[in-house]
């Protein structure tokens, strides 16, 4: 994704302008995948535990105050445009991934201590 990329826009047009713009997205985006699959994974193993609540919620914020406010902050005041948007979602990725570790990683330790045998 982030050495092909120049290579493989100009298959969807011929506008100059545009690769650029998609270049910049997809090399930033190639750096965003580790924290997407970090999180969708964490999501489905929570789920899994029985919490369903903590992804949710997660989600939401990530979603609505995470990326909104950075868009607007990185893309707009800082006026980095496309880098910025697709900067913000990797905020958010990597943000939600460390939450969603921690709240695994808490759960395990709830599991284990509710399963010791008292001696």
């Amino acid at each position: 994704m982030f050495f092909g990329t120049p290579y493989i826009a100009p298959w969807f047009t011929t506008d100059a302008e545009a690769i650029k713009q998609i270049v910049i997205a997809l090399r930033i985006d190639a750096f965003n995948q580790p924290g997407l699959a970090i999180s969708l994974i964490l999501a489905g193993v929570l789920q899994g535990m029985g919490d369903t609540k903590t992804p949710l919620y997660s989600t939401a914020f990530g979603m609505w105050v995470t990326r909104i406010l950075g868009v607007i902050l990185l893309g707009n005041i800082l006026d980095l445009g496309i880098a910025g948007v697709w900067l913000a979602i990797g905020m958010d990725l990597y943000i939600r991934s460390l939450f969603l570790i921690y709240r695994f990683r808490r759960n395990i330790q709830i599991l284990n201590n509710n399963n010791e045998t008292p001696s």
